[in-house]
């Protein structure tokens, strides 16, 4: 009897000492409440239906999250393309993220102050440009890929700035004050500061190149029989589940790393080479 206690309990030690343990975190683009949010409803959701023991961390800023995720410490991240393909060689991605009608499509636009003279993507040659931030695909990489493929380099032949703190309203401040001759925004912040700008007043002249949405990745440490569980369950959340609420997506679908391909081209990275 005393054999089969002991056996036993080696066992649970033993499956309990395999089990893996994992972090997920949400690059903190918005205020720190809605980040600790969004991971802690990530962390329930995938931990009820993968039964995987996930725990939610907090980032200050981008540079630390972006450094947390290339060194491992957040197995399951959910982050911009940027900081995705930048992160790329120790993680993967497994699912897309989808939001609105462009569905896993994001597109960024370019905002002058009504009235202004700028109205062709050559006017942008020589002007004050603000941008949300060299990481930004909404806020940079969508316009610059798209100024790219119209012959322009706009860090070369623009004069571009970050907005303070990196924030797609301040750069919409920046145009509507005269700070600058044109901005760099995801068309949504239009909405959201319509309260200090009059939408009359900023004229959307120009759109950016359609990009890949956020991604949701895990590092090469995840075994693959879990990386398949999250993934899978990420692409059957159910329509109406109050995690895509939370999240501010409409849903997940199945990614691969190539799907970030247009990012590194925005972002003149290289494209890795992959086997036929």
């Amino acid at each position: 009897m005393t054999r089969i206690l002991l056996s036993g309990l080696l066992f649970l030690l033993t499956s309990s000492a395999l089990a893996e343990d994992y972090t997920v975190s949400v690059l903190p683009r918005y205020a720190p409440n809605e980040v600790n949010e969004r991971a802690k409803a990530l962390a329930s959701y995938l931990n009820e239906v993968t039964n995987l023991n996930i725990t939610p961390v907090v980032t200050a800023a981008f540079p630390e999250y972006e450094a947390r995720i290339q060194h491992g410490d957040i197995s399951l991240g959910f982050e911009n393309p940027y900081i995705y393909i930048r992160a790329a060689e120790t993680r993967d991605v497994i699912a897309m993220a989808m939001t609105g009608k462009d569905g896993p499509k994001l597109q960024g636009v370019i905002i002058t102050r009504a009235g202004s003279d700028i109205v062709t993507l050559e006017d942008l040659r020589g002007k004050r440009i603000a941008i949300a931030g060299y990481s930004a695909a909404g806020g940079y990489l969508s316009q610059k890929l798209a100024m790219m493929e119209a012959g322009i380099d706009v860090d070369k032949e623009c004069q571009v700035t970050e907005a303070l703190y990196n924030k797609h309203e301040n750069v919409i401040m920046s145009v509507y004050y005269g700070d600058v001759d044109a901005g760099f925004v995801r068309e949504t912040a239009l909405t959201e500061v319509a309260e200090y700008v009059p939408r009359s007043q900023i004229n959307i002249m120009g759109k950016g190149a359609w990009l890949p949405n956020w991604s949701f990745s895990v590092a090469d440490s995840v075994s693959e029989a879990d990386r398949t569980a999250i993934r899978d369950a990420l692409v059957n959340i159910p329509t109406g589940s109050p995690l895509l609420k939370t999240l501010k997506v409409t849903g997940f679908q199945e990614a691969q790393d190539s799907d970030y391909d247009s990012i590194r081209k925005a972002a003149e990275m290289p494209i890795p080479e992959r086997a036929p």
